[in-house]
């Protein structure tokens, strides 16, 4: 006879959040629209805690232009930052440095219900660290891509 025992889980750690969000959009012209955020987020986490807790990045900003350049032709240009962070894994902290990077889209509308668009994402750097997992899973890098769309509603 095997007997079994519960094994108890339990989180017992306390931190505190706080922060700021500011947005804007601006339609500077009928044809350029710049949209603008940037956050703040402020982590407390104990002392005692720290070498088992993850936080989260303390700044993000981002900028986007929307252009349409012509009635069937737009140009979007979206440049983000992202400040460094920590991840919690078996081996302890993981730090993650802050990054800065661009997309870019351009999108051609040969017919109302048709759209035809090329995307490049991670412009500015072959590749950067946005996340890694609290397990054995080797860090993910976020390689620059570039991809094509074709959007066809009926």
């Amino acid at each position: 006879m095997c007997w079994s025992r519960p094994l108890p889980f339990s989180n017992n750690l306390k931190a505190k959040t706080y922060g700021v969000e500011v947005s804007t959009v601006w339609q500077m012209l009928d044809w350029w629209r710049w949209d603008a955020n940037y956050s703040v987020l402020k982590t407390e986490v104990p002392q005692t805690a720290m070498a088992v807790v993850g936080v989260s990045p303390q700044q993000r900003m981002n900028l986007r232009s929307a252009v349409n350049i012509r009635p069937d032709l737009d140009f979007d240009v979206w440049f983000r930052y992202v400040g460094n962070n920590a991840a919690a894994t078996a081996s302890g902290n993981s730090y993650i440095p802050d990054y800065v990077t661009m997309d870019a889209r351009l999108a051609w509308r040969p017919e109302p219900d048709l759209e035809i668009s090329l995307v490049g994402q991670n412009l500015l750097t072959n590749s950067h660290l946005e996340y890694q997992q609290e397990n054995l899973v080797l860090p993910t890098f976020i390689d620059r891509g570039m991809y094509g769309k074709i959007s066809w509603n009926f």
